[in-house]
């Protein structure tokens, strides 16, 4: 019964996430992610469609190792946008057309609790720290509001990306 908006760079990646059967219930949308005033639009044109939005779910994020000596400006910025602007613009821009009683599900990841994290994976924890904390701050500050938000922090997820992927979190599953 659930209706879905999806949003990304290419339309031809959503419309083959989109099953044919249930196309009155999903609402795609071409956007960047870290375009704040395509997200309003977004926003604002899932809520003109389904006439309200009970729930935000930002999952976008990228790994990358790589070695503390190897790390640029422009790696930099690359892992900061797929890992923390990428669900900080949306969680904030999502606050202005939600409803007491919404949600907002942040994924980071479990590699902020790992004690043995190993150089290569330097700048996808910090990150991905950054994240956990702007979520921790972002729902106190919210929940006045009657919003909830929450940052989920599973294991490694399997996608078309990800080596092994079998050893991994099916999608599915979570």
């Amino acid at each position: 019964g659930a209706r879905i908006p999806l949003f990304g760079r290419d339309i031809s990646k959503l419309k083959s996430a989109a099953d044919d059967n249930f196309k009155d219930k999903v609402f795609l949308f071409e956007c960047d992610i870290l375009d704040e005033k395509e997200i309003c639009l977004f926003f604002e044109k899932t809520k003109k469609k389904f006439g309200k939005i009970d729930a935000v779910v930002n999952t976008v994020g990228e790994f990358c190792e790589l070695k503390i000596d190897k790390i640029s400006s422009k790696s930099i910025d690359q892992m900061c946008n797929s890992n923390f602007k990428s669900v900080v613009i949306p969680s904030k821009v999502a606050i202005n057309v939600l409803d007491k009683g919404s949600t907002i599900v942040n994924f980071g990841s479990y590699i902020i609790n790992n004690k043995n994290v190993g150089s290569g994976k330097a700048l996808y924890l910090a990150f991905k720290s950054a994240l956990d904390g702007f979520s921790r701050v972002f729902s106190v500050k919210k929940k006045k509001k009657g919003i909830r938000v929450v940052c989920l922090e599973p294991a490694t997820v399997s996608n078309f990306a990800t080596k092994d992927f079998l050893k991994y979190i099916n999608p599915n599953s979570l």
